[in-house]
């Protein structure tokens, strides 16, 4: 007989890191967590390097396969961005699934936090026995190095990678990568979620969520439908086509899947990083901003400074790739009575038509800097 230590109630069921769990607890718990990824930063004691973005010149351009590409998905043990615990790719060619492989990954320190194992169910004796990272990065890297990577939510998975990389004081692979949220958003517009289950739901596409080998396959596929959508040739074709720019990952420098490229367009003027070094997990981290109205916390500059130091984007008109309007407070005042302004109808009219635009409160925005 065991005590669930979220609820307090008794019974028989499995304890997860020794602690226990009820089944109602542990289903709340994957409902509210679904397709988050544990974004948060990596201990402090891990050695960091400097990420700091850098084009690639042409003459420098990393020489890839179009016609193949990798999916992959890492699940971790724990907050520490290098505790990947299993790793899942799934290899393409010319638009088929032509391999797949999967790793269980003994992590540097073995310690599982509850949270992890109620969304992925790996334990500490699963892995006990398993060859660390550094130990199987040979055979991992041949499917990585010269290639096309793909992932759904690409930032945390490539930011795994350059974790238990640094960690291990590996140099990195070269490659270019991409990701199949962006891809997502971009091609089936108006959905309410462009988590990896949601858009696999509307793909029809049947996966085990959270398995990294299943993950990856419903990346891998949802990239094919993607191409198969536009009835194009290759994943080359498909990010010219909709005017993604890809991320790349080489010799301790990245950049990361459209960020700082010409698609979005110019920061507001004036306004760059005062930063290298950008926390991923920002909720503001390679999305797109756009203010109306006077803000009361600060100067519009003031808001736009934060955002860019953030790794964020701002843009000075509402456009199809906005991910959120700000609305000051003198537009709050309007909007209540009934009175919009131009960058709220053209933010509405863009919701109609199904674009992804989130239009929020000056308080939400704050808000975002606490998490």
């Amino acid at each position: 007989m065991t005590q669930c230590k979220q609820c307090g109630k008794k019974g028989l069921f499995l304890k997860v890191n020794k602690i226990g769990l009820c089944d109602d607890c542990r289903e709340e718990l994957l409902k509210l967590v679904k397709d988050i990824k544990i974004t948060v930063e990596y201990d402090e004691g891990i050695k960091k390097k400097n990420h700091k973005p850098k084009k690639i010149n042409d003459n420098e351009k990393i020489a890839v396969d179009n016609t193949k590409f990798a999916a992959i998905d890492f699940e971790t043990a724990n907050s520490d961005r290098a505790s990947a615990c299993a790793l899942g790719i799934v290899l393409v060619e010319n638009l088929k699934i032509v391999g797949k492989k999967y790793w269980l990954i003994k992590p540097h320190e073995l310690y599982f936090d509850p949270f992890n194992v109620s969304i992925h169910g790996i334990t500490e004796d699963d892995v006990r026995d398993k060859p660390e990272f550094n130990e199987l990065w040979p055979e991992i890297r041949q499917y990585l190095d010269k290639n096309l990577v793909i992932a759904h939510n690409a930032s945390f998975d490539i930011s795994v990678l350059r974790h238990v990389l640094d960690h291990y004081e590996i140099e990195y692979p070269e490659f270019f990568y991409s990701c199949t949220w962006y891809i997502s958003k971009k091609i089936w517009l108006g959905l309410n979620s462009y988590c990896l289950d949601n858009i696999a739901n509307h793909l029809s596409i049947d996966f085990l969520h959270h398995n990294a080998e299943e993950d990856a396959k419903a990346c891998s596929l949802i990239a094919i439908k993607a191409c198969n959508y536009h009835n194009v040739k290759s994943f080359e074709e498909l990010i010219n086509l909709i005017q993604l720019k890809n991320g790349y990952l080489r010799a301790n420098e990245y950049n990361p899947v459209g960020g700082f490229s010409s698609y979005h367009g110019l920061r507001v003027k004036d306004c760059n990083p005062e930063t290298d070094n950008f926390n991923e997990s920002c909720p503001m981290f390679n999305r797109s901003f756009v203010f109306t109205g006077t803000l009361g916390s600060m100067t519009r500059k003031e808001a736009v400074q934060k955002v860019v130091n953030y790794g964020g984007i701002c843009h000075q008109t509402v456009r199809e790739d906005t991910d959120y309007l700000v609305i000051g407070i003198q537009d709050y005042k309007k909007l209540k009575d009934g009175k919009r302004s131009n960058k709220m109808i053209e933010a509405g009219d863009l919701v109609n038509r199904g674009f992804n635009i989130e239009i929020i409160k000056e308080d939400d925005f704050l808000r975002m800097f606490d998490s």
